[in-house]
């Protein structure tokens, strides 16, 4: 046996190279493995961080609009609660449908929307949606399109109240030189419907502000490339409307010694600026201080002085007064007091109010009083119903029988709703209106030309506002008691039922949340 000769310092042992194994570092492999596990696990945490993020960002949204909902139903209640209408001018409600898409990311979703697009398509571009997964949204694919009587992301009831209230309420703006005031009054005036923010929504009091968003009286949305004074992105996308509560004081006006009505401060005694009736007003042609375009006492020609714009929130009548001058107007022109046209004189109170959540900067009293009617942000369906004595049933709140369990249940009217959710609107089963029950329309609905009685489906006998184009873009349905319904004693709603939604405009929850509350009228 053969051996090898090693020579080995003194001190040091030395081994042959095929012996010797030195591991100085990781190989190539181990590192990419290494790395690869470290980016798996970066992943994995930056995934459980993003979801906690998520469901922290959808918690608090819910907690916000949870919050919102309380402070609503707390404050519709009282108002509600406190409801004159058998010795106040009047008590109506305007029902409608907008259209318009969620959010942007809504509209970026949509598979048929064109930017630049007429009116016509722009609406067909809202309604239909692609439910059979085909790749295509067409108005001809029954599938696809959705009837305007179903509140959806994309269908909104943008409705409209209004009414009086006898309570203890005090002055929310201010003018001359304070921002708030200390008045206060025994009878209120209050109207609740979706506001028009002003184009720039940080410098403008008296800019354009219809635009885009719930029409000055429920019509349907502009096209998004809309120009001139329609441009107003900022009614646009349903996250964007605010649910308007405008509270007029009502006092009234004191002669001074120039002869001159006026309305003095509390604190400083000296006059406010009000809107009134001014001494032209005649009864067949104005319904001041209530109307559209109803001017204030400042005597100027800005639009900050028109009652539309939110500014001044004091109204130079009383209930007695304004139940007078109401049915002196109604009285004037007996042509008009005829069935179709019963309600005509809603037309002159029935319109939209300017709010905008942000103020001016600089900081202006105009400015501040302009966020003072927001009520309730990103609202994105409002829908009012009413119920009463109307029909024969023994001198009780009417009623509905279910035909399999035979229990009863309210009966509601208003614009055509879905209250069962079985996809279809019926006289039996959901809100109609008054007319469908009674077989012909009450004097305090107004004209329904727009509301047409549906055709029945294929094989039912009970007409179907459920079905595709069974309800127009421009359908409406307004009731209102006034001077004419009290003398003719016609029954009044004993209760209101509320129900809106509230939803996210940054989409941290996964649709729009709903609630819904009844309300005993006094």
């Amino acid at each position: 046996m053969s051996t090898t000769a090693i020579n080995i310092s003194p001190g040091m042992t030395r081994w042959p190279a095929q012996v010797r194994r030195v591991r100085s570092a990781f190989t190539l492999t181990e590192v990419l493995i290494s790395v690869a596990l470290v980016l798996v696990i970066i992943l994995g945490v930056n995934q459980v961080f993003s979801m906690t993020g998520r469901a922290v960002g959808a918690g608090q949204a819910l907690s916000d609009i949870t919050r919102t909902m309380r402070n609503v139903q707390s404050v519709m209640t009282e108002d509600l609660g406190n409801a004159e209408i058998d010795r106040a001018p009047f008590f109506y409600i305007d029902s409608g449908v907008s259209l318009g898409f969620r959010n942007k990311e809504d509209q970026a979703r949509d598979i048929d929307f064109n930017i630049n697009g007429t009116r016509a398509a722009t609406e067909d571009a809202i309604r239909t949606i692609d439910r059979n997964g085909n790749g295509r949204e067409s108005v001809s694919d029954a599938s696809d399109f959705t009837p305007v009587s179903f509140m959806t992301v994309r269908t909104h009831r943008t409705d409209q109240m209004g009414f009086f209230t006898r309570s203890t309420g005090r002055r929310q703006t201010g003018n001359g030189n304070s921002f708030t005031s200390a008045l206060s009054s025994s009878e209120q005036y209050v109207i609740y419907g979706y506001l028009l923010q002003p184009a720039d929504t940080t410098t403008a009091i008296t800019g354009a502000g219809r635009g885009l968003g719930p029409g000055s009286s429920g019509t349907v949305l502009k096209p998004i490339n809309t120009t001139g004074a329609d441009a107003n992105p900022n009614n646009y996308y349903a996250t964007s409307w605010i649910l308007g509560r405008m509270k007029f004081l009502l006092r009234e006006p004191q002669l001074d010694a120039a002869n001159r009505k006026v309305i003095l401060d509390a604190y400083t005694n000296q006059p406010i600026f009000y809107f009134g009736r001014g001494t032209t007003a005649t009864p067949a042609t104005s319904m001041a201080p209530f109307s559209l375009n109803s001017r204030s006492t400042n005597g100027t020609t800005t639009n900050a002085d028109n009652i539309q714009w939110s500014y001044y929130d004091v109204i130079g009548s009383s209930f007695a007064t304004y139940s007078q001058e109401l049915e002196t107007y109604i009285n004037a022109v007996p042509a008009r007091d005829n069935p179709v046209n019963a309600q005509y004189w809603v037309n002159n109170v029935d319109f939209r109010f300017t709010g905008s959540p942000l103020p001016t900067r600089p900081l202006t009293r105009q400015g501040v009083a302009r966020t003072v009617p927001c009520f309730v942000p990103h609202c994105t369906q409002f829908a009012v119903d009413y119920a009463g004595d109307f029909a024969p049933q023994d001198g009780v709140i009417d009623f509905k029988t279910d035909t399999v369990t035979g229990t009863r249940s309210i009966r509601w009217y208003g614009f055509p709703r879905d209250e069962n959710g079985d996809g279809k609107i019926i006289a039996a089963d959901d809100v109609v209106p008054l007319r469908d029950i009674v077989g012909n329309p009450s004097k305090f609905e107004g004209d329904m030309t727009s509301l047409p009685v549906p055709v029945p489906p294929t094989g039912s006998t009970a007409p179907d506002y459920g079905q595709p184009n069974a309800v127009a873009l421009n359908a409406r349905y307004r009731v209102a008691w006034g001077p004419k319904e009290k003398e003719a004693n016609l029954p009044r709603p004993k209760l209101i039922r509320i129900t809106m939604a509230i939803d996210d405009p940054a989409g941290r929850i996964g649709g729009e949340q709903f609630i819904q509350f009844v309300v005993e009228l006094p």
